[in-house]
């Protein structure tokens, strides 16, 4: 589909199959959570830049590919992976929240541990791109995309960043906890734990619920904030 945020939706549906799995053993259930994963893995490999999801995909084949503008007609890129396939950058930290939170229900509630390797690796690739870029997430120009940005350099000490401090804090150290429980490297644990005495990124969470903020981050919190709900072991955390 042209849906301006493929990782997102799909995640959301990938974590209610696993959920509805976990509860009722529905082999339905499990198929399709197990076919979203794959379409959301797939959102990395199609790209050909290791960790690093498309935003959306779409064929060329396809009648809406002519139409597929979607206001950023030249984040389209070919896919060096995927003959027929275009993939689109700009990729959003909203995606992000859906991956890392996806990746993490269907480990723990639904995969087999084939389905796990493929999640692991797919999560490794993703989370060491973020942070061999600085804590930025970088597109196929090189640069971080618009909303790909987590570092303290932006959040703490741009001002132009402050409104997003609290839930990019937020975001980060959830992502590094689902990477930390998934693929278990120490350095992910170890960024949080820097994160959070150096750079107070903890402190900042407590402020990101804005008074005027847009209802979609409601979401975005809630995505970020079940993983850790789920995996900090720290009474004080």
């Amino acid at each position: 589909q042209l849906s301006d945020n493929d990782g997102m939706w799909t995640a959301l549906y990938v974590a209610s199959q696993s959920f509805r799995y976990a509860v009722t053993k529905d082999p339905e259930a499990k198929a399709q959570a197990v076919r979203s994963m794959q379409a959301l893995l797939r959102l990395e490999s199609i790209t050909g830049i290791p960790g690093f999801p498309a935003r959306a995909i779409c064929q060329t084949n396809e009648p809406q590919f002519r139409f597929r503008s979607m206001r950023s007609d030249s984040e389209w890129h070919e896919s060096p992976v995927e003959k027929g396939w275009y993939w689109k950058g700009e990729t959003s930290s909203d995606e992000l929240d859906g991956h890392y939170f996806a990746w993490l229900v269907f480990y723990d509630l639904a995969a087999n541990e084939e389905e796990k390797q493929q999640v692991r690796a797919t999560c490794k690739r993703v989370t060491d791109h973020i942070l061999d870029h600085g804590l930025h997430l970088v597109d196929l120009d090189g640069k971080p995309t618009t909303w790909g940005v987590w570092s303290p350099d932006k959040l703490n000490d741009d001002p132009i960043w402050w409104a997003e401090r609290g839930l990019g804090s937020l975001e980060i150290i959830s992502h590094l906890k689902v990477a930390a429980h998934i693929v278990g490297e120490s350095r992910y644990e170890q960024t949080i734990q820097e994160l959070v005495r150096k750079y107070h990124y903890a402190l900042n969470t407590i402020n990101a619920k804005l008074t005027n903020g847009v209802s979609h981050d409601d979401q975005l919190m809630f995505v970020s904030y079940y993983p850790l709900l789920q995996l900090e072991r720290d009474p004080a955390l």
